[in-house]
């Protein structure tokens, strides 16, 4: 008869570190088979290691500067688990918290923006994250990640009207200066300053947001200035920029002088001779005029002659003895 291993019987075996379990087993066949965990040992001795889930999620950074390049890193991961040597792996998931995932991804323990993050636009984003441990345990946790507010320069200039009639007194309102900035709530300052196209800065000042005439503007004598503008936001940024004034010609300007090219006339001359053509002196050059005769202080002899177009001419052949 061939040799055989001897029996061992066990009747009874503590199974202790399982709450669950705690107490007296007797052991089957099948729990010997498949190595039921008894004193944290399997039934030959070797040492059965437990797994235990994760606890906490935390990121080393929440937060993050507006207008970050794709793909910026806002901060690493790490997760709490009773089994401190255990590795772990991170995803973002659905579920509560989750309504910002596509802005960003995880590479590795890393989280990284996955688009441009504008403060004006969202201060705030939301994500959901799980962490996995190497024996398939997870754990998952909603977190919030802000967008730090940085101040921007002023990207534009805009005066409400950039046009004045001429003459207009000193210290009239042109317009006024808005800024186009991504700072929505900043505050501006205005001032002229030198540069390309700021040659007739002279004739304006800025008093708050104000553009205001230092000087008579004369539609005849310059139709439009050049000025150099700066706006400086609160946080020192700058941002300038030429702009054009424009002139208007006032038209129903008074004529202020009026001119006759010849006040005298041979005796004896045809009925209807020309004495002279009239012509006006206007600040409107390119004004065009009428003439007629009218009653007023001086000598009444308006019955001697008629206007024809701008020329005066004499009614009937004068005689010098008369």
């Amino acid at each position: 008869m061939p040799n055989s291993l001897p029996t061992v019987t066990l009747t009874q075996v503590t199974f202790s570190g399982n709450s669950a379990a705690n107490g007296m087993v007797t052991p089957t066949p099948a729990s010997i088979m498949s190595g039921t965990v008894l004193n944290n040992n399997d039934l030959f001795g070797n040492q059965i290691t437990r797994n235990s889930r994760p606890t906490n999620l935390e990121l080393s950074n929440s937060s993050i500067d507006e207008n970050p390049a794709v793909n910026s890193l806002v901060g690493t991961f790490s997760t709490t688990d009773p089994d401190v040597s255990d590795t772990f792996t991170y995803q973002l998931v659905t579920g509560d918290g989750a309504d910002d995932n596509d802005a960003f991804t995880i590479e590795g323990n890393s989280l990284l923006t996955n688009s441009s993050l504008d403060f004006e636009t969202k201060s705030s984003y939301s994500i959901r994250v799980q962490t996995t441990d190497s024996a398939g345990a997870s754990y998952s946790e909603a977190l919030a990640i802000g967008i730090n507010n940085v101040a921007e320069p002023p990207t534009d200039i805009n005066l409400s009207s950039s046009s004045i009639d001429e003459n207009s007194t000193l210290g009239s309102v042109v317009g006024t200066f808005s800024i186009t900035d991504d700072d929505n709530e900043d505050t501006f300052t205005y001032q002229l300053v030198t540069g390309d196209s700021g040659d007739d800065n002279d004739a304006f000042t800025i008093t708050g947001n104000s553009l205001l005439t230092n000087s008579s503007l004369d539609f005849e004598t310059k139709s439009s200035y050049s000025i150099r503008v700066q706006t400086t936001d609160s946080a020192g940024a700058s941002y300038s920029e030429a702009l054009t004034i424009n002139v208007n010609n006032i038209i129903d300007e008074s004529p202020t002088d009026l001119v006759l090219s010849n006040r005298n006339i041979d005796e004896n001359s045809a009925s209807g001779s020309v004495v002279g053509t009239f012509s006006t002196t206007d600040l409107d050059v390119s004004d065009s005029f009428t003439y007629q005769l009218v009653t007023g202080p001086g000598p009444n002899d308006n019955d001697a002659f008629t206007i024809t177009g701008n020329s005066l001419r004499i009614n009937s052949s004068p005689d010098f003895g008369l």
